[in-house]
């Protein structure tokens, strides 16, 4: 039972081993190979940045824009509670 167990660990690893270099085989597609290349890559992130800026920015503005909303108090004017003393006196006829 032990040495089983032995064997399959053995088997594990080696095979753990032979997925993690076929991993590291494949090729990067954001290595650039001359200048104008580079310049490419730098314009693409620039532009995907300014996208993803523009975003955060939409939502920040929606979501004060609901705080805002939120904060508007449901009544605009208070009629003031008089003392008894300041009440109009009952019209009698």
């Amino acid at each position: 039972m032990k040495s089983l167990i032995k064997i399959l660990i053995i088997f594990s690893l080696i095979f753990s081993g032979s997925i993690f270099s076929q991993e590291t085989q494949e090729k990067p597609e954001n290595i650039a190979l001359d200048l104008d290349q580079l310049l490419e890559l730098v314009k693409q992130g620039r532009f995907a940045e300014s996208e993803e800026a523009a975003e955060r920015e939409a939502r920040f503005i929606r979501e004060k824009n609901r705080q805002a909303r939120n904060k508007t108090p449901i009544t605009n004017e208070v009629m003031p509670v008089l003392p008894p003393a300041f009440t109009p006196a009952p019209d009698s006829t």
